[in-house]
């Protein structure tokens, strides 16, 4: 599905509304909206709907596709936090709350950086040596 082209096209209809055609593969959808973005959306959805028609709600959508997405909205949300936090910024004076927050995701980061140090790492026995006794044994 990566390499899927995806066509969205509107065209201007009466009364301030659009018809939106969107073709993905071989599925295509139309139907009427009041402006490009909200097409894209209704498209959008009736695409997914077509592709998986046994989903029922939204929530298994977001279960099937959404492992990484939620990764992203976390990352956007911390990022969005430093933001609000540099309001708290006073002329001349260290901004307390970003470097308490700096000091959080350091340590996040220590400890990540620990527990992929912990794993196990694979060592050879000096009798696997070339010319040495068959190797029978590695220490994971």
């Amino acid at each position: 599905m990566g390499d899927t082209s995806i066509k969205f096209e509107v065209v201007p209809g009466k009364n301030q509304k659009s018809e939106y055609v969107m073709a993905c593969g071989k599925h295509t959808v139309r139907g009427w909206c009041k402006n490009k973005r909200v097409g894209k959306q209704l498209a959008s959805q009736k695409i997914l709907q077509l592709l998986h028609p046994h989903v029922k709600n939204w929530g298994s959508l977001l279960r099937m596709y959404g492992r990484e997405s939620s990764k992203m909205v976390k990352q956007e949300t911390s990022d969005k936090s430093v933001i609000e936090l540099q309001q708290y910024a006073k002329k001349n004076r260290p901004n307390l709350h970003i470097l308490s927050k700096l000091q959080e995701e350091m340590k996040r980061l220590a400890a990540e950086r620990e527990e992929t140090r912990k794993k196990p790492k694979m060592s050879i026995v000096a009798s696997a040596q070339p010319g040495g006794e068959p190797l029978c044994t590695v220490d994971v």
